[in-house]
């Protein structure tokens, strides 16, 4: 059967309650490549669909010499421009340097607070389900893989802006993690509905 992955307890502002969320996930086309992004946080209490706000870092000066090999690599990747947190494990652990033996998130965290505290890196929220629906909808008028939206076809809407919501699913050790369709969203007027 499988197990679901992606369940975290988050502040739901509906619900004004720290509640179990799981991870909403659509595909969408990024420089010519189909590829998963997360979409929304959707609340296993109240069913509402929060969006991703992460912390997005720039670097505002460097600053040598630093205390460690990891706040090095953090000026390094963040020197082609800036990133939000996620990005920023990711390119750690694509360019990891031979001076660190594990990427941890833990220690990620501390060393941006340091940066940040001596004013080496600056911190921004970034709104990354509106960069994904903004993506979105620019494909929404050539796109093969959305579907017509049921709430707008009263209103002879001819845009297809319909597409299928996925959570993560373990399978097992051998098959590994897949994704398992849940639901659809319209891009254009949100409407939705999952079956979690």
């Amino acid at each position: 059967m499988g197990s679901f992955r992606g369940l975290r307890r988050r502040l739901c502002p509906k619900c004004s309650e720290i509640t179990p969320h799981r991870t909403l996930y659509v595909r969408a086309t990024s420089s010519g490549k189909r590829r998963w992004f997360q979409l929304f946080w959707v609340c296993m209490k109240c069913g509402s669909l929060n969006r991703i706000i992460l912390q997005a870092y720039r670097l505002e000066r460097a600053s040598f010499p630093l205390p460690s090999a990891l706040a090095v690599a953090i000026v390094n990747a963040l020197e082609a421009g800036s990133l939000d947190s996620n990005e920023l494990i990711t390119t750690l652990r694509r360019l990891r340097s031979p001076d660190i033996r594990h990427i941890f998130n833990s220690e990620v965290a501390l060393a941006v607070e340091f940066l940040k505290a001596r004013g080496i890196l600056a911190e921004k929220d970034r709104d990354c389900t509106e960069r994904i629906l903004d993506r979105l909808r620019a494909q929404s008028t050539t796109s093969k893989h959305m579907g017509p939206c049921p709430a707008e076809a009263s209103q002879n809407v001819p845009v297809r802006s319909l597409v299928s919501l996925y959570v993560q699913r373990r399978s097992g050790p051998a098959r590994g993690v897949r994704f398992v369709p849940v639901g659809a969203l319209c891009v254009r007027c949100q409407y939705h509905r999952t079956d979690l």
